[in-house]
C-alpha cells in the first residue's frame, strides 16, 4: 500500500474480513492458502475460512514471501522494488485494517473496499458491518471513503456518515438503471470492466462515478481511458502509473476479424496456386 501510494495512485482497494476474536484484517481470498505460509505454520488448517483464526494466529503468517517468489506483475524484475523493500516484503504480515486507514489518512487517498462476511456460525456474523463501519468512521476519513453497501447498510451510512460516498456493486451483465441508483442514494458504481460502454455513459450522465475492476493490462486501461471511465481498480499500479497517454490497440472483435480475414486470404491463395498448377 505504501509503495502504491508513492506511485501517485488515486486510492486503495481491498477486502475486509473479521477474525474469530473480532479484529479486522485484509484478505481477498476466502482462505490463507494461496498467499501465506499457513501450511507450514498451521498444518491442516489451510482450507479453513480465514475468519476462523484469531488475530494472534493470523499475525504469525507470512503474507509477502509468495509475492517476492512469484513476482506476478514483474515489479521486482523491472527494478521497481529495492533490495531493502524485498527483504521487508519477505517478512510481510497479513495487514490489518488500522494500518491501511493510517496510510489512507496520511496520503490523502480514496478508500474503496468490499466487506467479506464471515461464515454463518461466526461469532461476529451479525455485527460485522457495524464493527467495520465504526472503525472506518472513527478514522476521520469519511470524505475519502467509497463504501460498497447494500440498501439496508446504505441508510446507516447516509444517516451516520453523510460524507462517505455510497457505492453500488453492480453485475456487469445485468446492471441497474442509473435512475434507480440515484433514487436510492448511491453516488458511485463499482463494476467489472466488461460492462457495455452504453451503461458507463448512462451512469456518468446521471453524475454517478464509475469505477471498473480489475484492469491489469495497459491496452485495456487505454481503451477505458478513451471511453472516459472515472477510475479503475488494478493490481498493476506500477504499469499504469507510467502511462501519460492511451496506447494504440485494436478492439478484440476487430483483431479477430482481421485474423479471420488473413486466414481466408491465405486459403484463397493456396487454392488459387493449386488451381493454376492443375490447369498448367
Amino acid at each position: 500500500a505504501e509503495l502504491a501510494a508513492g506511485m501517485g495512485v488515486y486510492g486503495l482497494e481491498t477486502d475486509i474480513q473479521i477474525s474469530r476474536d473480532g479484529e479486522l484484517f485484509l484478505l481477498h481470498d476466502d482462505t490463507f492458502d494461496r498467499t501465506t505460509d499457513i501450511k507450514t505454520v498451521f498444518p491442516d488448517r489451510e482450507s479453513e475460512p480465514a475468519g476462523n483464526l484469531t488475530l494472534a494466529e493470523i499475525s504469525q503468517l507470512n503474507a509477502g514471501k509468495w509475492f517476492v517468489e512469484q513476482d506476478p506483475f514483474h515489479a521486482l524484475s523491472q527494478g521497481l522494488v529495492t533490495p531493502e523493500q524485498v527483504k521487508e516484503y519477505q517478512q510481510q504480515a497479513v495487514p490489518v485494517l488500522a494500518e491501511w486507514l493510517d496510510i489512507v489518512r496520511t496520503s490523502h487517498l480514496a478508500f474503496i473496499f468490499d466487506l467479506k462476511p464471515p461464515s454463518e456460525d461466526h461469532l461476529y456474523v451479525d455485527s460485522f458491518f457495524e464493527v467495520s463501519f465504526d472503525q472506518i468512521h472513527q478514522a476521520g476519513i469519511d470524505p475519502q471513503v467509497w463504501f460498497l453497501v447494500d440498501q439496508q447498510q446504505l441508510q446507516t451510512v447516509r444517516n451516520l456518515a453523510p460524507e462517505m460516498k455510497p457505492a453500488f456493486g453492480a453485475d456487469y451483465q445485468s446492471p441497474p438503471a442509473a435512475g434507480d441508483l440515484i433514487a436510492q442514494g448511491y453516488q458511485m458504481v463499482n463494476v467489472e470492466y466488461g460492462i457495455d460502454r452504453r451503461w458507463i455513459q448512462q451512469y456518468q450522465d446521471a453524475n454517478l462515478w464509475v469505477n471498473l475492476y480489475t484492469v491489469d493490462e495497459p491496452w485495456q486501461f487505454s481503451r477505458l481511458w478513451i471511453l472516459g471511465v472515472d477510475s479503475i481498480t488494478t493490481s498493476n499500479a506500477h504499469g499504469m502509473a507510467i502511462l501519460d497517454h492511451p496506447i494504440f490497440s485494436l478492439p478484440y472483435n476487430l483483431y479477430t476479424l482481421l485474423w479471420v480475414g488473413v486466414g481466408l486470404l491465405g486459403l484463397g491463395l493456396i487454392f488459387g496456386l493449386n488451381y493454376s498448377r492443375i490447369n498448367t
